[in-house]
């Protein structure tokens, strides 16, 4: 029993030591656990306190950034506002260098422009100027030409003056010349060509009285010749030498007749400028004085209208040839002068098939052939 009591009290002994021993356990364990909780609010506390400066430097770290970002944002919009005023301003430049291109492009284009209009302007005066020189050349040789001519006729005028050297100077059969004449009005005319002698009894007076001299009637006529025979100049006529001199003068288109010699144009021309022409050539617009060189004149014109060196330019029906002298002699045709072209105050020869009567007017600017005549050559 005994032993039972200790076996027994031994197990509450050690039921009460495994009580106190559980209990030492539980409070180890609640000690443990005090450290755990104490470590662990450590722990909490260093994990609050790290997280507490890791919250503070993000805070600061935000901030800085915040400001950073704010900066970046005001350079950024300021860069942004510069580079917008340069772009404007550039745009502005461009604008107008793009402008001024234009606008050289279109000075370009005119003075391009200007440019070949000038050059053809250059061509046509160079080609004007070489027209000009062309005709400077033509007038410069045709000038060589006419003074060429010019001196042949002197020339010829010179030796025909020689030959003919005394019509015109009237002498008596004894070589006397004549101081006292009684010619009839319009004598001596040489209208029929060669008129070298004189006869009395011209003309319908019956008794004309002058202080040392008496006509006998007109019914009483007496042919004398009262020049003397001039055998040289008909020998010269006659020789080969004027018969040379003619040739030569219709060479250069100029033909003898009576005491003139007579230039027919090939091309032609208003009245004015005709009469330009013959004076150019020492002469002047025919003036017909006889039915014969009138005849004549109408062998030269070959049925060809001719300008002649008759007009009423001055006087409307006061025709007067171009020496001044009063027409005498007239062979118009029927029904001329008529004016029937309005102003018609020049004259031609040819009008027709008469070879006599066959003038008639004309307006002076028509174009027609012309004769030039150079008189007196005595």
């Amino acid at each position: 029993m005994d032993m039972r009591e200790d076996i027994y009290a031994n197990a509450e002994v050690s039921a009460e030591n495994r009580a106190v021993s559980c209990d030492s356990e539980k409070s180890y364990e609640d000690i443990y656990m005090n450290e755990d909780k104490l470590e662990t609010q450590r722990a909490r506390g260093f994990k609050q306190s790290e997280s507490s400066g890791v919250v503070s430097t993000s805070s600061r770290c935000y901030r800085l950034s915040t400001v950073c970002v704010l900066l970046l944002c005001v350079l950024l919009l300021t860069a942004v506002t510069v580079l917008w005023i340069k772009f404007n301003n550039l745009n502005t430049e461009c604008n107008q260098l793009q402008n001024r291109y234009n606008n050289l492009t279109v000075e370009r284009d005119q003075l391009e422009t200007s440019y070949i209009n000038l050059t053809i302007d250059e061509d046509r005066l160079q080609t004007k100027y070489n027209t000009l020189t062309a005709e400077r050349d033509q007038l410069q040789t045709k000038y060589n030409t006419l003074s060429a001519e010019r001196d042949q006729l002197q020339k010829y005028k010179e030796e025909l003056q020689k030959l003919f050297k005394s019509e015109g100077e009237w002498k008596w059969v004894d070589d006397t010349l004549l101081t006292t004449g009684y010619w009839f009005k319009g004598e001596p005319n040489s209208k029929a060509g060669d008129e070298d002698c004189v006869m009395t009894g011209t003309g319908a007076v019956d008794q004309i009285q002058q202080p040392e001299y008496r006509m006998q009637p007109a019914t009483e006529q007496i042919q004398q010749p009262d020049c003397r025979e001039r055998p040289v100049r008909d020998q010269l006529q006659n020789s080969d030498q004027l018969q040379k001199y003619k040739e030569e003068l219709q060479k250069l288109g100029w033909t003898h007749f009576s005491t003139s010699i007579y230039y027919t144009s090939t091309g032609a021309k208003s009245w004015t400028e005709s009469r330009q022409d013959c004076r150019e050539r020492g002469a002047d617009l025919v003036v017909i004085n006889s039915k014969e060189e009138q005849e004549f004149i109408s062998k030269l014109r070959k049925n060809r209208r001719a300008w002649i060196g008759l007009n009423d330019r001055d006087r409307e029906g006061e025709w007067k040839w171009v020496d001044d002298t009063q027409l005498t002699i007239e062979y118009w045709l029927k029904g001329e002068p008529n004016s029937n072209g309005g102003e018609e105050d020049c004259a031609v020869t040819g009008e027709g098939s008469d070879p006599v009567r066959n003038w008639a007017d004309y307006p002076c600017n028509t174009e027609f052939i012309w004769i030039c005549e150079k008189r007196n050559l005595n």
